[in-house]
């Protein structure tokens, strides 16, 4: 019974940790994602202003906009932004019409 843990809850009057500390992980991954969807945001500012277009402009236009498509697959090109972050930034439609669009494009 020596070295178990019942034997060290005897001597010290409670169980030794047994497990380590669970990292900060979760909020170190949400700083790192933020911070590639600043980039992601950044690439798609350059683009816009490439195309002589605004933000309000993604809003106004319809979802099948030529130039947003364009947008799009130029993202897909240059940067690993998701489907989804493009279809809610973007204001391209669900990921699945991202994904339908930009494939028609190419």
């Amino acid at each position: 019974m020596r070295g178990t843990l019942a034997f060290l809850y005897l001597q010290n009057g409670s169980a030794p940790a047994t497990r380590r500390k669970r990292r900060t992980l979760p909020c170190a991954l949400s700083e790192l994602t933020d911070a590639i969807e600043e980039l992601w945001w950044d690439q798609a500012q350059v683009l816009l202003s490439q195309l002589e277009r605004t933000q309000e402009d993604l809003a106004a236009e319809p979802k099948s906009a030529d130039w947003k498509v364009a947008l799009a697959d130029a993202m897909k090109l240059k940067t690993t932004a998701t489907n989804r972050w493009m279809g809610e930034r973007l204001h391209l439609g669900s990921l699945h019409e991202v994904s339908r669009l930009t494939l028609r494009w190419s």
